[in-house]
């Protein structure tokens, strides 16, 4: 049997970026059983020092994309999910307004646009968003009921009013996690020509929203397109049924003149045989210890605040929670952690204007190596300030904090929080200080409960730039806060610092711009009374390395998440 490889054709979108749409016309590159066919090549979220490429497969395989600054290439970046239809790759660590070349495979497959190669120019460094305006949902099956994981939803921005940004925004893209859930931040969406955010009006510009299942089918494609005003109230949830027919068809342009849609030559259809869509999808299964009720964790009173400096050894044991394998209330399917490699303890404080928490951290590879800082080594906290169980209010908040010292909420970088990551002999500790204001809480007080789960994910570099396991305290996500969330109680006893002097807060605001993390995180640790550790990090050629699922939806935006 042949194996055939639709080619995908460039189409320019705007100065520096590009959508890149399938024609229809066959090629044979090899000999191979069974065969492999690559469908609907697009490039999205073109930003400063990334970009994201997906495509689709009529049989599941794996995915990579190899890329360069020249069509020599050089440098390859891997899905993360092996075994899909849907493919999803973000290409990280790159420079503002530099163009690069790529390629994609999936098996043998190879789609080198007939050996002209991709081309893409990222965009300028713009000032970090003020996060917010999450739209969300979930993808299901044809029947309506059964979630679909790794999916692929591509969200653009139109204009309506002729106010704020013109006509379309650039296409951005998240996949779907093992619960079918995706969500991503609009703030975070470009112009067409990627300088400038496309600033929209709320209720009245709209939000097109394609889902694209792979064997599954898809949904809001040619014939199907679905398009919803943007809310005016956040965040908004869009739940999308895919159409059970496999592959679907390209995505179009509307309202932009400058793409012309590709012309299908007169091919039959491949007769490839599509994998199957199974009969019924189970939700992913986990690992869950039987813990009766619902868990607290004390925060003590800070009568003096700790000095955030990395070093976690003036904090007494008092109220230390751990999560590793046997105290987790979810452990993701990929992988079971070994308490060795993965694990950690956490305690907290409070005072008037700040949450504190000190972490200890049990790892024995540190790595940072994703654009996406939730695929990263990294400890998530998600906090409902109000206890009322409801997503996405101004209350609701998912913390990101990175071993490399990235720190994002929703997987949108941010600044304002006071971090310290430091390593030590057996993995890495972190000091942190959240701000009242930035909770957007009125008072912190004795006797405050909030909403509260923590969670652990770590890396060691064994799957191309994305995490291994990931453990949640309680919940299974910290993204939506939800009833089966732990507590966070606010106490009036004080904590006892074990430091003999007197502390005092020092402010270290984490970078605005996002860093570039490497591939292999080799920490130098300073010989001296400063307990500060300096992390100098090694950059190969192949680093692909900020987001942003699961997700955050995401990822594990996965939106997300989201940059």
């Amino acid at each position: 049997m042949k194996l055939s490889v639709h080619h995908s054709r460039f189409w320019p979108l705007g100065i520096g970026l590009a959508i890149l749409l399938v024609a229809t016309m066959p090629i044979v590159t090899a000999l191979q059983c069974p065969s492999i066919i690559v469908y609907r090549v697009y490039v999205t979220d073109v930003r400063d020092t990334s970009f994201t490429v997906t495509w689709i497969t009529d049989i599941a395989s794996d995915g990579h994309v190899d890329w360069g600054l020249s069509t020599s290439l050089g440098n390859t970046k891997s899905d993360p999910v092996a075994n899909t239809t849907t493919h999803y790759v973000t290409v990280g660590g790159l420079s503002p307004n530099t163009t690069y070349y790529f390629r994609v495979r999936s098996g043998a497959a190879v789609d080198d646009n007939e050996g002209t190669y991709y081309s893409v120019t990222t965009g300028p460094t713009l000032d970090i968003p003020v996060p917010g305006k999450i739209v969300w949902g979930y993808v299901y099956d044809s029947d309506g009921m059964t979630p679909v994981a790794n999916a692929i939803v591509y969200l653009q921005l139109q204009d309506m009013d002729g106010r704020g940004s013109l006509e379309n925004s650039q296409w951005v893209a998240t996949r779907t996690d093992d619960s079918g859930a995706w969500f991503y931040s609009l703030v975070n969406v470009r112009t067409a020509n990627g300088y400038g955010y496309f600033e929209f009006t709320d209720g009245v510009d709209r939000l097109r929203i394609v889902a694209q299942g792979g064997d599954k089918g898809c949904i809001g494609e040619d014939g199907a397109e679905r398009t919803v005003p943007i809310p005016v109230s956040y965040p908004a949830r869009f739940d999308t049924s895919l159409d059970g027919v496999p592959n679907g068809s390209p995505i179009s342009t509307p309202n932009d003149t400058s793409t012309v849609t590709p012309t299908a030559t007169p091919t039959s259809t491949p007769s490839a045989t599509p994998t199957p869509s199974p009969t019924s999808t189970a939700t992913p299964t986990h690992t869950a210890t039987s813990i009766p009720g619902t868990r607290t964790m004390v925060s003590y009173q800070a009568l003096s605040p700790p000095m955030i400096n990395g070093d976690i050894s003036e904090w007494p044991i008092t109220g230390t929670i751990s999560l590793d394998p046997s105290t987790a209330h979810f452990i993701a399917p990929r992988s079971t952690p070994d308490p060795l490699d993965s694990s950690a303890t956490i305690r907290s404080a409070w005072d008037d204007e700040h949450l504190y928490f000190a972490i200890h951290v049990v790892d024995d590879v540190l790595v940072a190596d994703s654009a996406e800082m939730w695929k990263d080594d990294a400890i998530e906290m998600g906090i409902d300030g109000l206890h009322d169980h409801l997503p996405y209010g101004p209350d609701d908040h998912q913390f990101t904090f990175v071993v490399d010292g990235r720190v994002g909420e929703f997987g949108v970088p941010i600044s304002g929080m006071t971090f310290y990551t430091r390593e030590v002999s057996s993995g890495f500790d972190m000091e942190i200080a959240i701000p009242r204001s930035l909770l957007n809480l009125e008072t912190l007080d004795a006797g405050h409960v909030l909403g509260f789960t923590w969670a652990l994910r770590d890396d060691d570099g064994n799957r191309q730039g994305d995490w291994e396991s990931h453990m949640v305290w309680e919940g299974t996500q910290t993204v939506r806060s939800s009833a089966d969330w732990g507590q966070l109680r606010l106490d009036a006893d004080p904590i006892l610092w074990q430091s003999t002097s007197t502390p005092t807060l020092t402010v270290t605001p984490t970078p605005t711009a996002t860093p570039t993390p490497s591939t292999t995180f080799t920490p130098t640790v300073t010989p001296t009374s400063t307990p500060t550790a300096t992390f100098t990090s090694t950059v190969t050629p192949t680093s692909t390395p900020a987001p942003t699922e699961e997700p955050m939806l995401g990822v594990y935006l996965p939106v997300i998440l989201i940059e």
